[in-house]
């Protein structure tokens, strides 16, 4: 289930059991709204009224709004399963994400006065298991008992301190890997990992690859084909 889908289920609950009749004109904002009932799962029909006051352009619209409903029935079933097959791999790699790279902030070198001895710090890579589980109420309890997602876009904790631990948790490793799949956060989100050890960067390839340019295109194709079928039947 995505993001706008619970959105919009939060912001409306008064619709979960009552059928709906959206005005669709052809446009963006109505086209978009009747996409996300469909994704949430209300009911409702589709009403459109052609005035014809644009000639070929009002029947254009028309027509296209046909496709739409038409289209919406046909083809959510088969994007439901792409979607759903889209959330294992991201929960896949959001798991394996904490399990590998839980505590990886990148390398720090650390000089002891006493033996002077350089010591590197930041790289432990496998410290997403029990133990680190273990420690979570230690470490929130470090960061004043509130926990802060670290993130691409906000790399500095509210006390100041450096924040790089994109895999601190299982959450925030799946919802830094959901974003990873528009590629806004990368390769930011990689480069702890890949300071430390650069054979680290082949998780991230795997995962964009098969995820952006297979999944993602999946979806596109699946929608296309529908609507284009149903198109040559409505025409």
């Amino acid at each position: 289930m995505s993001i706008n889908s619970l959105y919009i289920k939060d912001l409306y609950p008064q619709l979960k059991n009552k059928k709906s009749l959206l005005a669709v004109s052809g446009g963006v904002d109505s086209v978009v709204l009747s996409h996300l009932f469909s994704i949430s799962k209300f009911e409702f029909s589709i009403a459109h009224c052609n005035y014809g006051l644009r000639g070929k352009d009002s029947d254009d619209d028309a027509l296209l709004v046909r496709k739409i409903a038409s289209s919406v029935v046909s083809t959510l079933p088969k994007v439901i399963n792409i979607l759903v097959l889209l959330g294992f791999w991201v929960l896949f790699f959001g798991v394996s994400g904490f399990t590998f790279f839980a505590g990886v902030v990148g390398p720090n070198d650390v000089l002891n006065p006493d033996t002077g001895v350089i010591t590197t710090h930041g790289c432990d890579f496998l410290s997403g298991g029990i133990v680190y589980v273990e420690n979570m109420n230690e470490r929130l309890a470090k960061h004043n008992e509130t926990f802060f997602a670290c993130s691409t876009y906000s790399k500095i904790r509210p006390d100041g301190s450096p924040c790089t631990n994109y895999f601190d948790t299982i959450w925030t490793s799946m919802m830094h890997l959901f974003i990873l799949l528009t590629t806004a956060n990368y390769p930011d989100i990689m480069m702890p990992m890949y300071d430390c050890n650069q054979w680290a960067s082949l998780f991230f390839i795997l995962f964009i690859t098969v995820g952006l340019y297979f999944l993602l295109s999946l979806i596109l194709a699946v929608v296309y084909t529908h609507f284009a079928a149903r198109n040559s039947v409505i025409s």
